[in-house]
């Protein structure tokens, strides 16, 4: 147990893990980046707020000469005030503000008492026209369509278009009857909402407000996390790139969501001094992605365990009792006394196997009236369930040299399948023991990052021990960790 639980403190969180390496412009690699999930969003209530102030309530307009005919020198003006703007969810992802215009119109001018030519003439001479001014009532609904779309540098474009329908505009003048100017002007109403619309579209992306909330999450992923155990181990992270996908209106939730990933380098380091904690640097452009899962935390952790000791637990789960063969007989008798694994630069792995042989006929055949020594093999490596086990165990040439080839058949393949048997490295206690200390740096990693809103559950964190990597020096693992949330989200309200 002494040597497990060391194997947790010094070797599998923290201690010779692999040494942090530069992060340059790269995409995220799920197999190799850690990610926090984040679920952005912005409620339609503050939204419609902001919009409220931002567009003008008040329009005006004045046209001349509106009805051809008796009335000279006439005038249309009008005035109306906005409701204010509601904002609902299309049903495809989009937007849609409604708000009605309620004001008036007013009709100025003369009445030609004597029409035609005759009656222009006589105005030259002496003013025939009766003057008149009336006014009615002016009612419209304005429906905008927008559909938000996210750009590489984090601009938000509403993509925001209006229709306008004017249902009263009516004025009744004597002797003429009652002039509805709703045809006349259904185009000026709608030229002022698309003024408006085109401020709109033009002032929103120039807004930094989705960039400053990035910039400060991409700050926040420069730490340095304390692993705390026996030996002074640190976990220090980098971000790599934000993925997002294009935002969208939930009319279930009443909101405008944006799905981000933050995806980031994370290594291990052991050390007594704090390392530095890694130079800030700018956000990256997004890249885009078609899904985002539910908020979280995923992290994948390079750690690095030494031969030496991965030998100590593959020895320690020896079996150290005398192996018969056949089983129960008495013809071959031996003990195994350790396992010393090492890596090659092809991947394989190296076993010197001690062995001893000191009873039953075939020992006194092979090896005289006893043998204790090494036996050396090459195999592959295996990561199942959190253990270490070989496959394609093969008997080194050396090894051969030992056996006498008459009687070597009599041990064919035995061997190799007692290495793939007996020699083992169950990682199963050090997993279960470094949940405790992985969950508290997952804790910790997330502990600047929590917004308004944005909360992660723990509980249900899962550690793994994966991507088994050997090679000259030790073996390379990777110690992976999922969050789970609920209703995890950061809520933010643009300013523009």
């Amino acid at each position: 147990m002494m040597i497990r639980r060391r194997f947790l403190c010094l070797t599998l969180l923290t201690l010779s893990a692999l040494p942090p390496q530069a992060t340059s412009a790269q995409n995220c690699d799920p197999a190799r980046h850690s990610y926090i999930r984040l679920p952005l969003s912005i409620p339609l209530p503050a939204l419609q707020t902001q919009l409220n102030a931002a567009v003008d309530e008040v329009m005006t307009g004045v046209e001349q000469d509106p009805v051809p005919g008796r009335l000279v020198n006439d005038t249309l003006s009008w005035a109306a005030r906005r409701s204010d703007i509601v904002l609902r969810a299309n049903g495809n992802g989009g937007l849609i503000a409604a708000a009605n215009i309620r004001g008036n119109v007013k009709l100025t001018g003369g009445l030609q008492v004597i029409g035609g030519t005759v009656g222009a003439l006589l105005n030259q001479v002496a003013p025939a026209n009766i003057p008149i001014s009336q006014s009615g009532r002016l009612e419209a609904q304005v429906v905008t369509d927008a559909r938000p779309i996210l750009f590489e540098d984090w601009r938000l474009a509403p993509q925001a278009v209006a229709s306008v329908r004017i249902t009263q505009a009516d004025a009744r003048i004597a002797k003429l009857g009652n002039l509805s100017f709703r045809q006349f002007l259904q185009p000026k109403v709608q030229n002022q909402i698309n003024r408006l619309l085109a401020k709109l579209n033009r002032d929103m992306p120039k807004d930094q407000f989705l960039r400053k909330e990035a910039q400060d999450l991409w700050n926040d992923a420069h730490k340095v996390i304390e692993v705390r155990g026996e030996a002074p181990g640190w976990i220090v992270t980098r971000p790599v790139q934000f993925e997002a996908v294009q935002p969208f209106v939930d009319s279930k939730e009443n909101e405008l969501r944006l799905g981000l990933n933050l995806c980031f380098d994370a290594s291990g380091v052991l050390t007594p001094e704090r390392p530095d904690r890694p130079a800030r640097s700018k956000v990256a452009p997004l890249h885009f992605i078609d899904e985002i899962k539910s908020g979280g935390i995923q992290l994948r952790l390079p750690v690095f365990a030494s031969w030496d000791r991965i030998s100590d637990i593959a020895t320690s789960e020896l079996v150290h009792s005398p192996l018969t063969w056949p089983r129960g007989s008495g013809a071959f008798n031996m003990t195994l006394s350790h396992a010393d694994l090492g890596g090659s630069e092809d991947g394989t792995l190296s076993i010197r196997l001690g062995l001893s042989a000191s009873k039953g006929w075939i020992s006194r055949v092979l090896f005289g009236q006893a043998f204790e020594g090494e036996l050396t093999f090459t195999a592959t490596p295996n990561l199942t369930d959190n253990k270490l086990t070989l496959n394609n165990v093969r008997l080194s040439q050396d090894s051969d040299s030992l056996l006498l080839r008459s009687a070597k058949w009599l041990l064919k393949g035995r061997l190799e399948e007692l290495v793939e048997t007996h020699v083992h490295a169950d990682l199963s206690t050090a997993k279960a023991e470094t949940e405790t200390s992985a969950k508290e740096a997952l804790r910790r990693l997330a502990q600047d990052m929590r917004y308004d809103g944005f909360k992660v559950d723990f509980n249900d964190a899962d550690i793994n021990l994966t991507a088994l990597t050997p090679d000259q020096n030790g073996l390379g693992f990777t110690l992976t960790g999922t969050t789970t949330t609920r209703d995890a989200q950061v809520t933010f309200v643009p300013q523009f």
